[in-house]
């Protein structure tokens, strides 16, 4: 198996930041909350999410995007299915996505970077 640590495009992930938050905040009338509580350095979220998770993890990126900028990187852990989806897949990458597995998310915390996962969305749904 190989590792990933995926690339990150601070513009695509600025741009992206701001159509989430003005959608989320639209349509979901979202709140992130806590996220002056993480530790500066490397850190494990995990969430719950329904189906293919989208309102979920949009509202988390605008959130994430609004506090932090893109000073601070995520990775995210995705599903196998989504992240070979042509196009879509290379997208993620480039904000930050992985294949969701143990070697992925504990190559992302060496690096030093913040590593969300939102485990059971695909087989739950």
């Amino acid at each position: 198996m190989t590792v990933e640590v995926a690339p990150f495009d601070p513009v695509a992930f600025a741009r992206l930041g701001r159509a989430l938050h003005g959608f989320c905040t639209v349509y979901h009338r979202y709140q992130v909350r806590g996220l002056h509580r993480l530790p500066d350095g490397p850190c494990l979220l995990v969430g719950n999410h329904s189906a293919f998770g989208t309102s979920e993890l949009m509202c988390m990126a605008a959130g994430w995007w609004r506090h932090f900028g893109v000073q601070r990187q995520i990775t995210g852990l995705m599903h196998d299915f989504t992240i070979k989806i042509p196009g879509v897949g290379r997208y993620y990458r480039t904000l930050g996505a992985v294949h969701a597995n143990r070697e992925n998310g504990l190559a992302a915390l060496a690096a030093g970077r913040a590593v969300i996962v939102f485990p059971g969305g695909y087989l739950e749904s």
